[in-house]
């Protein structure tokens, strides 16, 4: 193959890269806008649990053991001073009657017990109503959202259209093989070209293949997690930019770019 022809094959690799490029920024720009208006929305309020419904029989229980224990000790004391007055030994004493301090706290617990349950299960029942006027608030915050966002959202849409036009009337599907249409694979196939390693798409492929290879058999765990990653990648990418074909929105291009990069592996 002649210089001219492997600077064809150059440009290319280059235009197929930054269409590539392109289809992949999109959908990042459109998960940014929703991102930056999702602050927008009226958080819901969170429902008391069984750390809540602890706290508070505890606190209910110190607070009634206090109030009982002052009245359980001012009612002792008023008896110590009757019995005082009439001459006789005082025979009660808050140290003596332990064991009706400890009526005391069993009474607090026992009433903390069923008023916190009631406490917990009102403030729940009361939460439900209070986020669904949340929810109802929040739709109309999403409807404003999209209309304040459709221009830009049918700016990218424009964008993503003109990339799979000009990517299927270069019928790079057909030329590339779509198992390596990812940025990383078709960048380091334009570097192989570009130091004459190869000459033509299929040699290329066999070279970058055999570096695949070998970097499999240098550390095969890390090699196996990139390959996965790069599937996973080069699966999202063909969803993208063969979505104009199956009448997918911007949309739902959104949701499965987003969908197959939550699935891709991640490294530790």
């Amino acid at each position: 193959m002649t210089a001219g022809n492997r600077a064809q094959l150059e440009e290319r690799l280059a235009l197929l890269h930054n269409l590539l490029s392109q289809a992949q920024e999109i959908p990042a720009r459109v998960d940014a806008i929703y991102a930056h208006h999702a602050r927008r929305y009226l958080p819901f309020r969170d429902k008391w649990g069984g750390g809540a419904y602890i706290g508070l029989v505890l606190a209910g229980t110190l607070a009634l053991y206090v109030v009982l224990a002052i009245f359980v000790f001012g009612a002792l004391m008023i008896l110590a001073l009757i019995d005082a007055v009439d001459g006789q030994s005082p025979g009660r004493t808050w140290l003596t009657d332990v064991p009706l301090m400890q009526l005391a706290l069993l009474v607090a617990f026992a009433l903390s017990f069923f008023v916190a349950a009631f406490a917990v299960k009102r403030h729940n029942a009361r939460l439900v109503r209070a986020n669904e006027k949340i929810a109802a608030q929040n739709e109309q915050i999403a409807q404003q959202i999209q209309r304040d966002i459709t221009p830009e959202m049918q700016s990218l849409d424009n964008q993503l259209k003109t990339v799979q036009r000009q990517y299927r009337s270069e019928r790079f599907a057909d030329w590339f093989p779509e198992t390596y249409q990812t940025l990383e694979d078709v960048a380091a196939c334009w570097q192989l070209v570009h130091d004459h390693q190869a000459s033509t798409v299929q040699e290329v492929i066999n070279v970058y293949r055999q570096e695949l290879h070998n970097q499999y058999l240098r550390d095969a765990a890390d090699a196996q997690l990139a390959e996965q990653q790069r599937t996973a990648r080069a699966v999202m990418l063909g969803n993208v930019i063969n979505a104009a074909g199956h009448a997918a929105t911007i949309g739902t291009i959104r949701d499965e770019g987003a969908a197959t990069r939550a699935a891709m592996p991640r490294v530790e």
